[in-house]
C-alpha cells in the first residue's frame, strides 16, 4: 500500500528565525532568504513495494530508497516537481528495475549498496550522471546483471568500496578536519576554532557517507558547530559535543530524527533557534549546570540561564501536560513545534510574548488559553494545529501576526476577553481564514471562560455569583503546586488565581476524576465553601482540596473508589465527611488538620488507612473502624 507523507505542512519551524533576534545578546548569523528557509523545510517521504522506504529532501535533490528488497513497481517520486540531483540505494536493496529514474536529467550521483544483483534500464536519459559510489569490489560489481540500456551508468565513474577506500577524511575548518570510521559509523571533528558554515544545499565534505554516520564526536578544541553541518542525518544515534564548542549555528543537526538525548556542555554560549528543528524523537536536553547561559529542568526542556525563556521542548518527551514554570515571560521561536505528544499546555501569567512558529504542528491540542499579560502572538505560531477547537485570547494582545492559525482547520470558538469594539482595533495579519471563520464570543457577560481542564472538559467562572462550573466528559488534568512570591501557595489549574472569589465548584455530570491540586489555595482568603460532585467522579486526585479552609461540608458519591493522599488536608472548617462505600484505602494525610472535623464513619470496604490520615484532627471525638481495616498508619491519629 504506497503511503505518501509530506512533512511541509507540519515542519515549516526552520523560518523561525526570521522575526526574532538570537538570545542573550549574541550576534547572529547571516540568514538565507526565504526561498531557501522553505525549501529547506520541504521533506517529503513514504512507503511502497512491499519493505521499502523513500525519503526526499528538497534542499538538496537527495532520494534515499532503503528497507529490504526489489525496486521494481511504481516509483512515487516520478510527480517531483523539483529535480533529483542525488540518489543513496540502501544496502539490503536486491534490484533497481526499469525506468527507476528514467529522465533524472539533474542526476548527477548514485550511491548502490552491495546486495544489488540486477540493474533494469533504470538510469536511461539520466545524461548529468558522472559518479557511481558502490559499496563493493569491483569484481562484485562486474556480477551484476545490468540492463544495455543504461548508456549514462556505464559512462560514470564507478567508485568501488567507497566506505572503504574513498576519502574518509579531510579539512573542515581552516585548523579542523574530519575522519570517519565506516566500520563503527562513526564521525569525528577534531582540531581548534571553527568550523566551516555550509549553505543549505551545499555538499558537506562527509555527505557521501550521509545515511552510514551513527555517532558524531567533536573533540575538545572545536569552537563552533557550522551551519547545516548535519542537516537531515537521519541515522544520527548519538552526539557528544566538547566541552570547548561555544556556538551551535544555524539548522546544524536539523532533522537528525534518530538522536534522543542531547547533552549542553558548559561552554556552549549560543544555540541557534533551528539547531535541532525537526528532530521528532528527543526525549530530554541536559545543559550542564556550570553554563552561564542556558539550564534545563527535570522535563529535559531548554531554557535560557535564568528560566524567563522557553528556548526548546524535547518533541519525544512522553508528558501529555506540562505546565511551564511561573518564571517564564517569553515562549521562544519553534519553543513547542512538533510536540504532538502534548495534549494541555499551561502558559503561565508572566508571559508577554508568544514568538514564531512557539506551537506549530502540536496535533495533540485540543485547547488553549493565552493569560492576560501576552501581548503579541507571532508569525505561524498556532499554525498547522489541526484539531485545536477553541482558544481564549486575551484583551491585551495587540498584535496577531501573519499565519498564525494557518491550517487549523478545526478552530470553531475564539473566547476573547474584550469587547467586539476592542477586537475590531487588533491588526490580524494574511493567512488567518481561520481564525475569521470561527465564532467570536466576546466578553459581554460575567461568565469568565477559563479553557480546557481536561482532554474533553472546559471550565468557566462567575464573578459575580463566585461560582465555578466544570462541565464535559472524562478526566480532569493533574495540576501542579506553584509557588511564586506575589501569591500564597495555589494550584496551576485555569482557575488558580482565581480561587480568592470562588465560592462554590459545580462539577457537571461526565466529569469522571478531581485532579491533583485541583483546588489548592494555602491562604485565609480561599473562598470556597461547596462542591457539587456528580455521581460519574470516581477519584479525587492527591491534594484536591488541600486548605480549602472555609469548606464545611462535602458529600463525597457512591461512585468514588480512590481518594489521594491529603485530598482534604487543611480543610480547618471541614465538620463532616462521608466516605463512600466503594472505597478500599484512605491515604496519607486524607484529612490531616481538619481542626473542625467531629466524626466519621468508615466504611466496611476500606482495608487501609494511611500515615497521619487524621492527624491534628482535634475536634475527632468519634471514629468507627470496621472489621475490615487490616493496616492502620503511622500517626494516622496523632493529636486527635
Amino acid at each position: 500500500m504506497k503511503k505518501i507523507k509530506r512533512l511541509l505542512a507540519s515542519f515549516m519551524v526552520v523560518a523561525m528565525l526570521l522575526t526574532t533576534a538570537p538570545l542573550s545578546g549574541f550576534v547572529g548569523l547571516e540568514l538565507p532568504n526565504i526561498s531557501d528557509i522553505f525549501a529547506s523545510a520541504y521533506i517529503a517521504s513514504g512507503s511502497f513495494g512491499n519493505n521499502l522506504t523513500w525519503t526526499f529532501y528538497e534542499s538538496t535533490g537527495e532520494l534515499e530508497i532503503d528497507g529490504a528488497g526489489a525496486i521494481n513497481i511504481y516509483c512515487p517520486w516520478k510527480s517531483f516537481e523539483e529535480p533529483i540531483k542525488i540518489v543513496v540505494i540502501g544496502d539490503s536493496i536486491t534490484a533497481i528495475g526499469d525506468n527507476a529514474f528514467y529522465g533524472c536529467n539533474e542526476l548527477t550521483r548514485v550511491t548502490i549498496g552491495n546486495s544489488v544483483t540486477t540493474i533494469g534500464a533504470a538510469f536511461s536519459y539520466c545524461n548529468s550522471l558522472t559518479d557511481v559510489y558502490y559499496n563493493g569490489t569491483e569484481e562484485e560489481w562486474n556480477k551484476i546483471a545490468i540492463d544495455d540500456r543504461n548508456e549514462p551508468l556505464y559512462n560514470a565513474m564507478i567508485h568501488y568500496n567507497y566506505l572503504k577506500d574513498g576519502n574518509t577524511s579531510g579539512n573542515c575548518g581552516e585548523n579542523l578536519t574530519w575522519a570517519f570510521e565506516a566500520d563503527m559509523g562513526k564521525l569525528t571533528i577534531s582540531g581548534k576554532g571553527k568550523m566551516y558554515d555550509y549553505a543549505y544545499n551545499d555538499t558537506c565534505p562527509w555527505d557521501l557517507f550521509r545515511t552510514s554516520i551513527k555517532s558524531i564526536t567533536i573533540d575538545d578544541g572545536v569552537t563552533s558547530v557550522g551551519n547545516y553541518a548535519f542537516n537531515n542525518y537521519r541515522n544520527l544515534e548519538s552526539l557528544k559535543i566538547g566541552d570547548s564548542v561555544e556556538s551551535i549555528n544555524y539548522c546544524t543537526f536539523e532533522n537528525c530524527n534518530k538522536l534522543t538525548t542531547i547533552a549542553i556542555p558548559a561552554s556552549v554560549k549560543r544555540i541557534d533557534h533551528s539547531s535541532f528543528s525537526l528532530c521528532p524523537n528527543i526525549t530530554n536536553f541536559v545543559v550542564d549546570e556550570g553554563n552561564s547561559v542556558y539550564s534545563s529542568d527535570e522535563c529535559g526542556v531548554l531554557f535560557d540561564k535564568e528560566k524567563t525563556i522557553v528556548i526548546r521542548y524535547p518533541c519525544n518527551n512522553s508528558r501529555t501536560n506540562y505546565t511551564i514554570p511561573d518564571s517564564v515571560t517569553s515562549i521562544g521561536n519553534s519553543a513547542f513545534s512538533g510536540c504532538v505528544n502534548l495534549k494541555n499546555i499551561v502558559i503561565p501569567g508572566g508571559v508577554t510574548e508568544i514568538s514564531a512558529f512557539a506551537f506549530t504542528s502540536c496535533s495533540g491540542l485540543t485547547s488553549m488559553v493565552i493569560p492576560d499579560g501576552v501581548i503579541s502572538i507571532g508569525y505561524s505560531a498556532f499554525s498547522y494545529c489541526y484539531n485545536i477547537t477553541e482558544i481564549t485570547i486575551p484583551d491585551s494582545v495587540t498584535d496577531i501576526d501573519d499565519y498564525v492559525f494557518n491550517e487549523c482547520i478545526g478552530l470553531a470558538d475564539v473566547y476573547y476577553k474584550g469587547t467586539e469594539d476592542e477586537w475590531s482595533d487588533i491588526p490580524i495579519g494574511t493567512g488567518n481564514e481561520n481564525l475569521f471563520n470561527a465564532t467570536i464570543h466576546f466578553n459581554e457577560s460575567d461568565d469568565i471562560y477559563l479553557g480546557a481542564c481536561g482532554d474533553n472538559l472546559k471550565c468557566k467562572f462567575n464573578p459575580s455569583t463566585g461560582k465555578l462550573t466544570i462541565y464535559g466528559t472524562g478526566d480532569m488534568y493533574n495540576y501542579d503546586c506553584v509557588f511564586d512570591n506575589q501569591n500564597p501557595m495555589h494550584s496551576s489549574s485555569p482557575w488558580g488565581l482565581y480561587m480568592p472569589g470562588i465560592l462554590s465548584v459545580t462539577i457537571s455530570e461526565g466529569v469522571t476524576s478531581i485532579g491533583e491540586y485541583a483546588f489548592l489555595y494555602a491562604s485565609t482568603f480561599s473562598g470556597l465553601t461547596s462542591v457539587t460532585i456528580p455521581d460519574s467522579v470516581t477519584s479525587i486526585g492527591d491534594s484536591a482540596f488541600e486548605c480549602c479552609s472555609k469548606l464545611t461540608s462535602i458529600t463525597i458519591p457512591e461512585s468514588v473508589t480512590s481518594i489521594g493522599d491529603g485530598a482534604f488536608n487543611g480543610c480547618s472548617n471541614l465538620t463532616s465527611v462521608t466516605i463512600p462505600n466503594n472505597v478500599t484505602s484512605i491515604g496519607n494525610s486524607v484529612f490531616n488538620s481538619c481542626d473542625s472535623l467531629t466524626s466519621v464513619v468508615i466504611p466496611n470496604s476500606v482495608k487501609t488507612i494511611g500515615n497521619y490520615t487524621f492527624a491534628g484532627c482535634h475536634s475527632l471525638t468519634s471514629v468507627t473502624i470496621p472489621d475490615s481495616v487490616t493496616s492502620i498508619g503511622d500517626s494516622a491519629f496523632e493529636c486527635c
